[in-house]
This record gives C-alpha cells, sequence and structure tokens, in this order.
C-alpha cells in the first residue's frame, strides 16, 4: 500500500499512473500536518480510478489497485496491521535492513511518502511508536511523485532479494 500526500495534480496523475504500472497494490492520499493540498474531491477521485484502470491494462495487471479514501498517518498506521516504512530524509533507519527484520510470510506492507514541506515532528514521533521504520531514500530529497516510485522499488528489490512476493 502507498500511502502518499497529495502533490499537484498533474504530477499526482503522473504518480497514480507509475505506481499502478510498477506493481502496487493500493494507494491511499494522506493528510499530513504539512501537507499543501487540503483534500481530494470526488471529481479528482474519479480521475485517479480512471488513470488506475487505464495503467493496470497497459501493465497487464490482473487486478486494479484499491484507491482508498484518505486519512492521516497516524490513522493509518493504527489501521494498517503490517510492516511499515515512512520515508523521511531525517530518518535513522534502511529499507534493506527492515525489510530483512520483517516475519515470515509478510504479504503486505505499508510505504508512507510525505508531504512537500515534510513529516512534522509529532507525526515523526507516532510513525517511531507505532512500529514504522523512517527511512532516507538516498542523500536527495525528492518531490513527492519521485519519492513514492524510489521508496516503492526499493522496497520490491529489497523484498525480492529476500525471497518475498515479487511486485
Amino acid at each position: 500500500t502507498l500511502a502518499v500526500a497529495p502533490a499537484a495534480p498533474s504530477r499526482m496523475d503522473w504518480l497514480i499512473e507509475k505506481a499502478v504500472e510498477v506493481g502496487v497494490d493500493a494507494i491511499l492520499p494522506l493528510h499530513a500536518e504539512r501537507s499543501v493540498r487540503a483534500g481530494v474531491g470526488a471529481a479528482r477521485a474519479a480521475r485517479w480510478a480512471r488513470l488506475a484502470e487505464a495503467a493496470a491494462r497497459q501493465a497487464r495487471r490482473r487486478t486494479v489497485p484499491a484507491l482508498l479514501d484518505a486519512a492521516s498517518l497516524a490513522q493509518v498506521l493504527s489501521a494498517f496491521g503490517g510492516p511499515a516504512l515512512v520515508a523521511d530524509p531525517d530518518g535513522r533507519g534502511s529499507i534493506a535492513a527492515a525489510v530483512r527484520a520483517w516475519p515470515a510470510g509478510v504479504a503486505r506492507v505499508l510505504v508512507a511518502i510525505g508531504p512537500e514541506g515534510g513529516w512534522s515532528p509529532a507525526e515523526q514521533g507516532a510513525a517511531e511508536a507505532a512500529g514504522a521504520v523512517l527511512c532516507p531514500l538516498g542523500p536527495h530529497i525528492l518531490r513527492v511523485e519521485t519519492a513514492a516510485l524510489v521508496a516503492v522499488v526499493l522496497v520490491q528489490a529489497a523484498w525480492e532479494a529476500t525471497g518475498g512476493p515479487a511486485a
């Protein structure tokens, strides 16, 4: 599941399309304290559904990923019930180490990408308290849509290296 604080509409359209192509099973818009975009309207959600369906067809996926209702990071983490990685340039974790630490049989994970303004200290604390691993994605600060794809691909590669499910 990719939970992402929405970016500009055209960038989110691109992100939805590419996330579906690389194998994300569900996409959830995040409400973050520093989000620039306040919400997701019905028209935008319908557009994302159409983009996800077209991208799934293009990628020859058997199913179209779910587009879930928006929620806060704390709500998502408490409801998810599985391993969670939160992309954070200040994080001290490692995606590869986090994936190696997952229990056998893990079938789904949460990857959370924050807003353009970054996570607030309260959100970082809530993520750590929920057991999420805060991980940087590299030495550079990435745009939301770039960070989302980089994180998903890094998780997939690390997961496949441990013998976990492929995308």
